[in-house]
């Protein structure tokens, strides 16, 4: 399974870049472990200098068609919020495979931890939420996930923090 990193430029590509080795291992323990995980980080300007979830994704897409991941998570710094300006963690396309993260609301301590876990959770939603992807994917993403809005397999997050990772393994 291909998961391709796209980062802002500074301190999302630096967290990304320090990050990626490690993520096979936790993809293995906490998403699927009868999977092989591969984790490819490209700086991309984009994911940096647009606040607009859609757009990122939108571009997110040609890029992860090019390089043949079956996942993408971008990373931004930038805030992102809701219709209603609440601020979001994570903006998620289940139907085109793709994330986007913002660092903001993560915080500033214990920041490397807190992208690892959100990470974590996001793939696990990605993964276990397309029946192509997921072998006994029965849309348990959607029963875990705490949302402001879902439609048409797509769900915004709006919590300042992901949960733990002890809650974002597979239910039994």
């Amino acid at each position: 399974m291909a998961l391709g990193l796209l980062p802002a430029p500074e301190i999302p590509e630096k967290i990304a870049e320090e990050i990626s080795t490690e993520l096979p291992e936790l993809f293995s323990k906490h998403v699927d472990e009868r999977v092989s995980w591969e984790v490819s980080v490209i700086c991309d300007p984009l994911t940096g200098s647009n606040p607009d979830a859609v757009r990122v994704i939108d571009a997110a897409r040609e890029r992860m068609l090019e390089e043949s991941w079956d996942l993408t998570i971008c990373m931004t710094d930038l805030p992102l919020r809701t219709n209603r300006l609440w601020p979001v963690v994570a903006s998620v396309s289940i139907t085109r495979k793709i994330a986007v993260l913002s660092l903001p609301p993560l915080g500033v301590a214990f920041l490397h931890q807190r992208v690892r876990e959100a990470i974590v959770q996001l793939v696990t939603e990605l993964y276990e939420g397309d029946p192509e992807l997921s072998p006994d994917s029965e849309n348990r993403a959607d029963e875990e996930v705490d949302t402001e809005a879902k439609a048409g397999g797509d769900a915004r997050h709006t919590g300042p923090t992901p949960r733990r990772l002890a809650s974002a393994s597979p239910s039994s």
